[in-house]
């Protein structure tokens, strides 16, 4: 199917459903960033120091903090710069291991603000990711898109870049937020019962204490990993299948949240209340194009 324009495709791995760029800088240094369209951005001390970029001071929300630019790359693995109102990465000079235990194996995020007012391709099936200029719309399937929403001021912009998309599970549909990054860093018994041949850290889905309760209840042939998460000793949950953009597909993993990581942080950064967050434990069985200016996502099998 002819998709687009002006197309790019981006130096990429997939790992265990989870999608890490690899630009290489100017000076040689190839960088590992995890893609996260719901995070922020974020760059290790180690990968700044590497890159030779230089730190500036900013203020951010009254507070001093240490940030970089993005450095030029070269042409064969090159990605999109910052772009609109965030032109500048945090320098994160803390424990990845610890307090960001989900970037231990990257030197950093790409979140929203890079995704935002753009065109992307996530071929999970390929894996490849692509960034687009121009959409041919005339080429694309409607029967099997699905509407995004984002954060809108008074005057209708987007405040920021935060996708809410929709799901049904168990005949509900249900809101989450639209997130490439989302991961699980496993137990070793999450490890043992998931992932036994590949990493500690994998693309999952994320759903609260409320519904993971109430799909506990309801189905107690859906199967439950206890003490699957490292640190927090959180179960995942098998739901046998998922309907999104006129197909179903399972099985899907959603990892246990508290009500308050989505009913409340990220509510304050969305157009509404989600429930969770779909991320590569469904999104492995699509190629999706997502239209950040349009506000719609094109599902393929």
């Amino acid at each position: 199917m002819k998709l687009l324009k002006e197309s790019k495709t981006l130096p990429v791995d997939f790992v265990d459903n989870r999608i890490i760029v690899q630009p290489v800088t100017k000076n040689g240094e190839t960088l590992n960033i995890l893609t996260d369209t719901g995070g922020g951005l974020i760059l290790s001390l180690d990968a700044t120091q590497r890159a030779n970029l230089p730190i500036s001071i900013e203020i951010i929300d009254s507070k001093e903090i240490q940030a970089v630019d993005l450095p030029e790359f070269i042409e064969s693995r090159w990605i999109p710069p910052l772009s609109g109102q965030y032109k500048k990465m945090r320098v994160f000079s803390g424990d990845f291991v610890g307090e960001a235990g989900f970037l231990q194996e990257v030197d950093g995020l790409l979140g929203q603000a890079w995704f935002g007012n753009r065109i992307w391709t996530f071929d999970y099936l390929k894996k490849e990711m692509l960034y687009h200029e121009l959409l041919d719309y005339t080429h694309m399937d409607q029967t099997h898109s699905v509407k995004l929403w984002f954060q809108k001021d008074d005057k209708g912009n987007q405040t920021n870049h935060f996708p809410r998309i929709q799901a049904s599970v168990d005949g509900e549909i249900l809101d989450f937020l639209f997130d490439t990054g989302a991961t699980i860093r496993l137990s070793e018994n999450g490890f043992i019962h998931l992932n036994e041949n590949g990493g500690r850290h994998i693309g999952t889905c994320f759903i609260t204490e409320n519904k993971f309760n109430q799909w506990k209840e309801h189905h107690p042939d859906w199967r439950i990993i206890e003490n699957a998460e490292e640190d927090t000793d959180f179960p995942i949950i098998e739901v046998p299948e998922v309907t999104i953009a006129g197909y179903a597909v399972g099985p899907v993993w959603f990892t246990y949240r508290n009500n308050s990581s989505f009913h409340w942080y990220m509510a304050q950064m969305m157009d509404k209340e989600v429930e969770g967050a779909l991320g590569g434990s469904l999104f492995q069985y699509f190629k999706i194009t997502v239209d950040y200016p349009n506000g719609t996502a094109y599902f393929e099998r």
